[in-house]
């Protein structure tokens, strides 16, 4: 399947339903040797002898069972063909029908095929990401940095009073720090946990390994996170995060992180420490000095008793594709 590693396939099959576990068996069912460095695999599957239509292709792990990854494809010719990819062991397929085929159909022939790769996208913004000297306290007024170089407003008609943003990014070699001043007309503070995107927040996209590519993206790759912080609507009081995208940590909060947030005339000021090393875990990484970077806003404005709400990103038009990020090269 990969590279012509050996994986294992077990399979149930209907006219509607394909049910599949793949799994490396050097490592599964419970291998007495020694787990590889790197258990995961990726591939593509194929099933012939498909009714016309679209079908839904899913992703699942198998520790949690939280579905990874959902997408419809039109079986061509009677043929349907899929890539998937795991950073685990194993993996668990589903494709279903997902229109009403004729009575009487046949059962759809299982085959795994070669990986092909997609064609590489385009280059990346790069992005210098200067050491500091000393720690900076993290306290929301930004005193420590003087100068905010990178502005993003909006192209769609907002103008920048109504929701833009001003950043900079530096480290100290253990620690990323952000800082951010948005300028937002209405903050608005209703959601907390998995919901502060419904709110004013700001996102940071960090692929702490920098080691996303086709298959290891998110949200399969455990370098790579979204962390969403949203200001507090007082000086000095607590900025809310959360882990929204990561393959084992979605949803939870991660006390190594720290933030904090000023009220300003015109939006808010926000900065960040990130801990590198936690984000990185115990990954043995090809340079220590590149990670892979975004920013992105949430503005929520009210309407009434309704709220509207845009999103406004620094690099690239899909905010989950690790790849479309800047890479960062730390000094």
């Amino acid at each position: 399947v990969d590279g012509g590693r050996m994986v294992n396939v077990l399979a149930l099959a209907s006219p509607e339903t394909v049910l599949i576990w793949a799994y490396n068996p050097a490592v599964l069912p419970w291998s007495d040797g020694p787990v590889p460095a790197a258990p995961g695999f990726k591939g593509a599957l194929q099933l012939r002898g498909c009714s016309a239509g679209n079908w839904g292709a899913e992703q699942w792990e198998t520790a949690s069972g939280a579905r990874l990854s959902a997408q419809a494809i039109p079986a061509m010719e009677g043929t349907l063909t899929f890539q998937f990819q795991t950073v685990s062991p194993d993996i668990a397929l589903k494709v279903v029908r997902l229109e009403q085929g004729p009575a009487g159909e046949a059962t759809p022939e299982l085959v795994l095929l070669p990986w092909d790769p997609a064609p590489a996208a385009g280059p990346r913004a790069q992005m210098v990401i200067p050491r500091l000297m000393s720690r900076v306290l993290v306290d929301g007024r930004l005193n420590e940095w003087p100068d905010l170089p990178t502005t993003v407003s909006p192209a769609d008609g907002r103008t920048p009073e109504d929701n833009s943003f001003a950043f900079t990014v530096a480290h100290d070699a253990e620690n990323l720090y952000v800082a951010v001043r948005v300028t937002d007309d209405h903050v608005v503070r209703r959601n907390a946990g998995k919901d502060l995107w419904k709110d004013d927040c700001v996102e940071l996209w960090i692929d702490s390994r920098n080691s996303a590519g086709y298959f290891s993206n998110m949200p399969n790759d455990p370098g790579c996170y979204q962390i969403n912080l949203a200001p507090s609507l007082t000086d000095g009081g607590p900025v809310d995060h959360i882990i929204y995208r990561h393959p084992s940590l979605n949803e939870q909060r991660l006390s190594a992180i720290e933030a904090a947030s000023q009220t300003t005339a015109t939006g808010y000021t926000l900065e960040a420490r990130v801990p590198l090393p936690v984000l990185r875990g115990e990954a043995t990484l090809k340079d220590s000095n590149r990670i892979g970077f975004n920013i992105s806003t949430c503005d929520a404005d009210p309407e009434g008793q309704e709220t509207s709400w845009k999103h406004l990103l620094w690099q690239g038009k899909e905010e989950w594709d690790a790849t479309q990020w800047a890479e960062g090269r730390l000094e």
